[in-house]
């Protein structure tokens, strides 16, 4: 049921902006998005800053018209997604901390901090200003709690799924959808697969997705001769990268820092068994040898491992969906924080 409250929403231009905001939208009268470039999906009012910290008098610019936008809207809760220059500017303009909630992202607190001081300063700021936080993982909570050096009351909570409709029989196919940069290991993945397919030769590679590492990694499936096994769909719709979710009988995602994944959650519904990287984020969904694959050794041939792994996963898997992952659920977790807000 909408309520009679304001929402001022600060994230940047992203399709996990738009899924929050579906998550949302019923409980407020009126929103307004204050962002770095306008969100076509989402139909309500937006305003559009240039944060960027490298061009610092441009940043100390916005902070006037900022503070006027948010006085002019008076809302009844600021919700601030990502520890970034667009928070940082909306926190430095506003300053009724009882009403702001920040969700963080995850490189945004995972990785950027150990940039430089900057990153780390502001981090630690936007964490002492705001009144309620929300992680998608326990361990990015914790981490949240460390840089403000206090213990944080957080929420965990994600953006949620639609459960993925399978009804086709699973193929001998391993699939992949992260990002082809040097974060995600996709190079592990194909000498893996290079390794497993020598006495696996009817099962195949699917990497969907782009990034900057895509042609070197098409080059090494080439040198390994394995180009007949591997395939690149590119960037795909949701369409296609449901359909492969159902197709496949294995899902892979083994970056070297990661919270809770969007795309793990659907390989899970869909009935993928998971093969990750040894990080307490995906800990915290699957169990090694119950539910999942957790690695602790990336170069091993461990696709094998496939092999003997019993369906037992799949019960259990798609029970721990429904309960956490699903869009209603964490809509209603939201909105059960945003009811503690005076």
């Amino acid at each position: 049921m909408k309520k009679s409250k304001k929402l001022l929403l600060v994230s940047s231009n992203s399709i996990h902006t738009f899924n929050f905001y579906c998550l949302v939208k019923d409980y407020f009268s009126e929103i307004l998005i204050i962002t770095d470039i306008r969100n076509d999906l989402i139909p309500v009012e937006q305003v559009e800053f240039n944060f960027s910290i490298k061009n610092p008098v441009c940043f100390i610019k916005c902070l006037a018209p900022v503070k006027k936008i948010i006085s002019d809207f008076n809302p009844d809760i600021v919700h601030c997604h990502q520890a970034n220059t667009a928070t940082f500017a909306v926190l430095l303009s506003y300053k009724i901390k009882s009403r702001i909630v920040f969700t963080a992202w995850g490189s945004d607190i995972l990785v950027n901090p150990y940039k430089n001081r900057f990153y780390r300063y502001m981090v630690k700021y936007i964490l002492m200003h705001c009144s309620y936080f929300t992680s998608d993982s326990v361990y990015m909570a914790e981490k949240m709690s460390e840089f403000a050096e206090k213990k944080l009351d957080i929420l965990i909570a994600n953006f949620g799924i639609d459960i993925v409709p399978c009804n086709r029989v699973k193929e001998d196919i391993i699939y992949s959808n992260r990002l082809h940069n040097p974060l995600y290991r996709i190079d592990k993945i194909i000498y893996a697969f290079h390794l497993f397919s020598k006495n696996n030769p009817t099962w195949k590679l699917v990497v969907a997705a782009v990034g900057s590492q895509t042609e070197k990694i098409k080059l090494l499936v080439n040198r390994l001769g394995i180009e007949d096994r591997v395939s690149f769909p590119g960037w795909i719709k949701k369409e296609i990268n449901e359909d492969f979710y159902c197709r496949a009988k294995v899902y892979v995602s083994i970056p070297e820092s990661d919270a809770t994944s969007i795309s793990l959650l659907e390989a899970m519904s869909a009935g993928c068994l998971p093969i990750l990287s040894d990080l307490q984020a995906n800990c915290e969904w699957i169990t090694n040898g119950k539910n999942g694959i957790i690695l602790k050794d990336v170069e091993s041939d461990f696709f094998q491992q496939v092999i003997s792994f019993t369906s037992d996963y799949l019960i259990v898997n798609k029970q721990i969906v429904l309960e956490n992952a699903t869009k209603k659920a964490n809509s209603d977790k939201y909105i059960s924080l945003y009811n503690r807000i005076n």
